[in-house]
């Protein structure tokens, strides 16, 4: 098992967070528990990392037969943890600013790549070139080959691709953060970039979320697994299709077809699913940010089903949520992929009108982490434990609290 890991101390209102970069992560809890500004945080670790340049003096270096060999092994891994820890103590208002525009309170920051010993990489150079992931059992997995690669950008190149592959990040994707105020952004956005720079400092996060969509162009052809999850969201949640014509979006409704500012408010939220995989900018990692926003209850699962898809598909998913019905659907999702008996799961799919592709693949991992308010006003952030036995799945303390009260208040009004 491999562990990418972010430890955070004092961050806005949050006391303390160690938040492990699964496949899939769900943020529950309050309003103003820092939900969104941890997403926001880890956006820009993610993009520090993908962008960084490494200090490579410990890679070791071999020739055999003309061929020149790097080996990105333990040593090496270790100097890399070092570099980025002291850049976040050195520089963590600079980081801090490039994340936010602003500064938010922050008394540290650090990453930890655990498991990294079962593992190496190995650059050759010869008539191609090739990075490889070598595993303890000799078995190697080809990551990049025969690229077009200037001699003095070779060593930046190699490390920004093994952390991107550290990440589970494809080397040719880049991560998106769909922020909680899509639609009101999907409808200005085009107005944003004429404004005077003093007027445009948003979060790095949301300014890339308006550059992806200033800078949007379709894809001809999906693959079939992309095109099946587009249909499943058209079909299920949209009731029509998202296009990008003539440089807008528009959504089209059978024979109807309307500029997208004119659609209801749920097409604009949960429009950037489908966007995601017509985009011709491959995306390997999308945040949606109060993925429940201007959804029925009812439609709630298919959403959950949707994540869990696009999961499935190879996209690391960020979520979060207020609504405990989305958590609850997750929840019942997550209950029926852990089914160890295949005939009683099928039989339980079947009657609920679910699909084996709802289940959670068994290499895929999700964390929930609830942020829950303590007295002084901090927050603490716990990844909340899959009780297996009796069948409770997550248990959402916060929002059953919530549903206690309200059925003490009915009992109270009707006794």
């Amino acid at each position: 098992m491999e562990y990418r890991k972010i430890y955070i101390e004092n961050f806005g209102k949050i006391r303390s967070a160690e938040i492990e970069l699964a496949p899939m992560l769900l943020f529950v809890g309050d309003n103003n528990s820092g939900k969104t500004l941890t997403m926001e945080l880890i956006y820009g670790v993610v993009n520090l990392l993908c962008s960084w340049k490494s200090n490579v003096t410990s890679v070791k270096r071999t020739m055999i037969d003309d061929i020149t060999y790097y080996g990105f092994g333990d040593i090496w891994f270790s100097d890399l943890e070092k570099e980025i820890n002291n850049y976040f103590k050195v520089n963590k208002v600079e980081f801090v600013i490039n994340c936010f525009s602003k500064i938010i309170p922050l008394e540290s920051i650090m990453i930890r790549f655990e498991d990294t010993k079962d593992y190496s990489y190995i650059y050759s150079i010869s008539d191609t070139i090739s990075l490889e992931k070598k595993y303890p059992d000799e078995h190697r997995e080809l990551l990049m080959q025969d690229e077009s690669i200037p001699n003095a950008g070779i060593d930046d190149y190699l490390v920004q691709n093994i952390l991107k592959d550290i990440l589970s990040i494809d080397l040719h994707e880049r991560q998106l953060f769909v922020p909680a105020s899509r639609a009101g952004l999907q409808m200005l956005y085009r107005y944003y970039f004429a404004l005077p720079k003093a007027s445009t400092e948003f979060p790095l996060a949301i300014y890339e979320f308006l550059q992806f969509l200033q800078t949007y162009s379709s894809k001809s052809i999906l693959l079939d697994e992309e095109n099946e999850i587009v249909q499943f969201v058209e079909q299920n949640i949209l009731g029509g299709t998202v296009a990008f014509e003539n440089n807008e979006f528009v959504y089209k409704d059978g024979a109807n077809v309307m500029p997208i500012n004119y659609a209801s408010s749920m097409i604009h939220e949960l429009s950037s699913i489908t966007n995601v995989y017509k985009s011709s900018e491959a995306i390997g990692m999308i945040y949606y940010d109060e993925v429940e926003n201007s959804v029925n209850p009812i439609k709630q699962g298919d959403v959950a089903r949707a994540l869990i898809r696009m999961c499935n598909n190879g996209k690391k998913v960020i979520a979060s949520t207020h609504s405990d019905t989305m958590a609850s659907k997750i929840n019942n999702l997550m209950l029926l992929s852990k089914m160890k008996n295949i005939e009683k799961k099928n039989d339980k799919l079947e009657k609920l009108n679910l699909e084996v592709k709802d289940m959670l693949d068994n290499d895929k991992k999700i964390i929930v982490y609830e942020f829950k308010k303590a007295e002084n006003g901090k927050v603490r952030v716990n990844a909340l434990d899959f009780i297996t036995y009796p069948k409770i799945g997550y248990s959402f303390e916060r929002f059953n609290e919530n549903i206690d009260n309200l059925y003490e208040e009915a009992s109270c009004i009707t006794e």
